[in-house]
């Protein structure tokens, strides 16, 4: 199994998200939202091609959508 690691900034946004996501869905939505983030990070690290090439906003960056 791959593994990834995030940027301070991405972690930093994540401690944001939950924050946001317990106060208007409650302990179990945010969570679930959490569980679901760190699911796609890790499809993305075992399997790359799942993103998209994007280029234009840095050269060898990918998105996924």
């Amino acid at each position: 199994m791959a593994d990834y690691r995030l940027s301070n900034k991405a972690d930093e946004d994540l401690t944001e998200i939950y924050t946001f996501s317990y106060q208007r869905f409650g302990e179990a939505g945010a969570d679930a939202y959490l569980l679901s983030l760190e699911e796609r990070f890790l499809a993305l690290a075992n399997q790359p091609h799942l993103g998209r090439k994007a280029d234009h906003i840095r050269k060898g960056y990918f998105r996924y959508e």
